[in-house]
């Protein structure tokens, strides 16, 4: 299992959650030696956050897609009539059935 979601997840929500505490900072008047600092600890806390949800939801999906296979299983596909007619020849340069002649005689039919 791969935890590259839960990762992508943790930095989205610790990004927006550091966007959105820097420019609520500013909008509320602090200077930036205030802001950035608080940003920051937000930022790492929403991280921890993102990354503890995206592993649960990770979890969630693979688990849905195991139990769907084995609720769903793929059949075991047979050969058709058809297909076990048909011979393999290891030959490279295999002979039409029809010569050359026979082929400008159709054409020359037509």
């Amino acid at each position: 299992m791969s935890i590259i979601p839960s990762k992508v997840i943790a930095s989205c929500f610790a990004l927006t959650a550091f966007a959105a505490t820097v420019i609520a900072g500013i909008f509320a008047g602090n200077d930036l030696f205030t802001v950035i600092p608080r940003s920051t600890l937000i930022m790492l806390g929403c991280w921890v956050l993102g990354r503890g949800i995206g592993f649960l939801m990770q979890q969630t999906v693979t688990d849905y897609i195991q139990r769907y296979k084995k609720q769903h299983p793929l059949p075991e596909l047979e050969p058709t009539e058809q297909e076990n007619i048909i011979e393999v020849t290891s030959d490279s340069n295999p002979q039409p059935e029809m010569s050359l002649e026979q082929v400008a005689k159709i054409g020359k039919a037509a």
